[in-house]
């Protein structure tokens, strides 16, 4: 199997599996160019990448049975919505909806709250991975 290529930006690439740290930069040192350090296997030093750490850890993913990181965190909120709208849904027309539709918005509710606390727990913000 072929390595992916990962874009840092500026031209520069770098393999997908000799990746093996990513840091966004802040403060003072952010700056045009200046987004992020990846650390690759066999490079002394990290590399300055022009692109967010999001964009390339999306990146990384496709191709690995993962999930974008923008595609994710779309699918996070939209879930988020459903379970709130589930949950504002009143008894009667719950009811009505699961007579009618056969579609149980309390076990739709329960299950899209019980995938986002997974989420949560596993610390799906980019910012916790490393």
């Amino acid at each position: 199997m072929v390595a992916r290529l990962v874009h840092l930006g500026f031209g520069r690439y770098a393999r997908a599996d000799r990746i093996y740290a990513i840091r966004p930069i802040e403060g003072e040192d952010r700056g045009p160019g200046r987004r992020t350090l990846v650390w690759v296997d066999g490079v002394a030093d990290p590399i300055v990448a022009s692109r967010s750490d999001g964009a390339i850890v999306a990146d990384m993913a496709i191709g690995q049975g993962g999930v974008p990181g923008d595609v994710a965190s779309e699918a996070l909120a939209l879930l988020g919505e459903v379970a709130d709208r589930a949950g504002a849904v009143g008894p009667l027309v719950r009811r009505e909806i699961r007579n009618e539709a056969a579609i149980d918005l309390d076990d739709l509710e329960r299950r899209a709250r019980a995938v986002l606390a997974r989420a949560a727990s596993r610390g799906e913000d980019h910012g916790t991975l490393f």
